[in-house]
């Protein structure tokens, strides 16, 4: 697993990942332990061969549309 790799948890991956890629990320939570680590993703930088890599996971997205849900999926290369 990437996060165990890293050392971090699988949550500051996927916001790392976003702040690389360039785009906004707004993390969620309540929890103060989890806030803290979401802070946690500025210090460090996922490896570049690690980058690519996730470009290449097949990624699913919900859409709404008129209260029915349906899936959409696009492949990342």
């Amino acid at each position: 697993m990437v996060a165990e790799k890293l050392g971090k948890t699988p949550a500051q991956v996927a916001l790392r990942w976003g702040l690389q890629k360039g785009h906004s990320v707004l993390p969620k939570s309540t929890h103060e332990a989890w806030i803290k680590e979401n802070f946690d993703v500025f210090t460090w930088s996922i490896p570049e061969d690690l980058i690519d890599q996730f470009s290449k996971i097949e990624q699913a997205s919900i859409l709404m549309h008129l209260g029915v849900a349906t899936v959409n999926v696009d492949l990342a290369f």
